[in-house]
């Protein structure tokens, strides 16, 4: 899931019904090129959205967790290997 959005936050968040709580290793990846927002899994495209624009002045990068940081929010697995680019990368 991912929920980045628009500006004014009007957006909906972006789900895919892929599971990656199989025990296994999963490369997961979110791509935003400035015209749509795209999840991967396994190299394979899961899920995608138009989203012409996001703001990025109060963005809020979270991960392994839901944005209200609350208890059982939290991933219970392992996290490896963090990029981030700022250029189109493709799987």
């Amino acid at each position: 899931m991912s929920d980045l959005s628009k500006s004014d936050r009007a957006g909906t968040p972006l789900f895919s019904d892929v599971v990656v709580t199989d025990g296994q290793w999963h490369r997961v990846v979110l791509v935003w090129d400035g015209a749509d927002r795209v999840l991967y899994v396994d190299d394979k495209e899961t899920v995608r959205e138009a989203l012409g624009e996001v703001s990025l002045l109060e963005a809020k990068f979270i991960l392994g967790s839901g944005g209200s940081m609350q208890s059982g929010s939290f991933w219970s697995g392992l996290i490896d290997d963090v990029r981030i680019y700022s250029r189109v990368v493709r799987p």
